[in-house]
């Protein structure tokens, strides 16, 4: 189990991990080299690539859903315009 100090040093909350963690890589690394060549990313453009690379893996059960991107959008920090 991972802990991640908040602010104060007292208060610690447990780091979730995700059940499609390579996807999430994946996923993360294609935005940050689009992003890096200054291209627009959209969120339906990020749900598009994770189901693509989720099929290449063969994670048929993921779902690249509403609830899925906006975990993405926070656990990286990113806003769409």
């Amino acid at each position: 189990m991972r802990w991640e100090n908040c602010g104060n040093g007292k208060i610690k909350r447990e780091l979730k991990k995700t059940a499609n963690k390579d996807v999430n890589e994946i996923v993360w690394e294609w935005f940050v080299s689009v992003r890096a060549k200054n291209h627009r990313v959209s969120g339906p453009m990020v749900e598009e690539y994770a189901k693509k690379f989720a099929k290449k893996l063969g994670k048929t059960e993921f779902k690249a859903s509403n609830g899925w991107l906006e975990s993405f959008r926070k656990r990286h920090q990113i806003v769409f315009n």
